[in-house]
């Protein structure tokens, strides 16, 4: 069983193209992907899944997204506040994610022929993984998570998103927010044209730069004109970069899960299978940003 939002997403957008001012959008966009995140929390502490924690990450994310987006809107005070609490939200989600990469793309019987092995390997990998998945679940549902919920959303409400500066229409808030997201591409690009001499870090942030990006035109595509080939070239250059992220966090957990111990014979194939996957992938970034 998964958590569902097909239906919840159309209605968000049906509402989106009624709002004409900065301060309701907001409101009204992170008080729904709160709600999700809620939801979610909710769901996964009865029935786990990967789903459904990635959709939980997305609408956090996303969260990040628009108030980062429209954060000089805000007291810079408030600012950090919001984001803070963000990140607690976010961070306690993110290894047993890594873990769930590193099974899927590394740790498959086609690359490792010690029938043997692989199954003690397996049996420890996925002891380890449900022991966080467990700790995963407990985090989401305590008192202490769901309270950061409600205080950020307690942030956002109580926070003045309005800027004097905007005239209230539907026509003004469109050119703010188009003029805003056409600014955002060309810094991403630079950025990314270097990407051969960057440390995984900066490579990272870069990757998380360009999902949030893309996340706000999403939302806001009600009030943009000309997105179709901005989101096209930014799905591109985040599923590669997404890809060589994923080889960084894979030989994080394969380290973590003292893989020469129990792979003897096959530690080394896969560390290599993992340097080439990121190889490859750099080299399809460079093709991408000369296109």
């Amino acid at each position: 069983m998964k958590h569902d939002k097909s239906k919840h997403i159309y209605i968000k957008k049906k509402a989106v193209k009624n709002i004409n001012n900065v301060d309701d959008l907001i409101k009204s966009e992170l008080n729904n992907y709160i709600d999700d995140v809620t939801n979610i929390t909710n769901f996964l502490e009865n029935d786990y899944d990967e789903h459904s924690l990635h959709q939980m990450r997305v609408s956090l994310r996303k969260i990040k997204s628009l108030v980062y987006f429209f954060n000089n809107l805000l007291n810079e005070d408030v600012f950090t506040s919001i984001k803070n609490s963000i990140h607690k939200l976010i961070s306690p989600t993110s290894k047993a994610r890594d873990y769930d990469i590193v099974k899927s793309n590394y740790l498959s019987p086609a690359y490792l022929k010690n029938k043997v092995e692989y199954e003690e390997f397996m049996a420890h990998s996925l002891n380890e993984i449900q022991k966080l998945q467990n700790n995963t679940s407990k985090i989401l549902n305590s008192n202490q998570y769901q309270n950061r919920l409600i205080d950020l959303r307690n942030l956002i409400n109580n926070s003045n998103w309005d800027n004097l500066s905007l005239v209230y229409s539907r026509r003004s808030l469109g050119n703010y927010i188009e003029k805003r997201i056409n600014k955002e591409p060309d810094s991403i690009y630079s950025k990314a044209k270097d990407c051969h001499h960057l440390p995984h870090k900066k490579l990272h942030h870069l990757r998380i730069k360009i999902k949030e990006l893309r996340y706000v035109i999403e939302i806001l595509e009600p009030f943009i004109k000309h997105y179709k080939c901005i989101l096209k070239n930014l799905n591109n250059l985040q599923d590669i970069l997404g890809e060589i992220n994923d080889t960084y966090s894979a030989a994080m957990i394969i380290k973590d899960l003292n893989i020469s111990e129990h792979l003897s014979s096959h530690h080394k194939d896969i560390k290599n299978m993992i340097l080439n996957h990121r190889k490859s992938n750099i080299h399809k970034l460079k093709y991408q940003l000369y296109l």
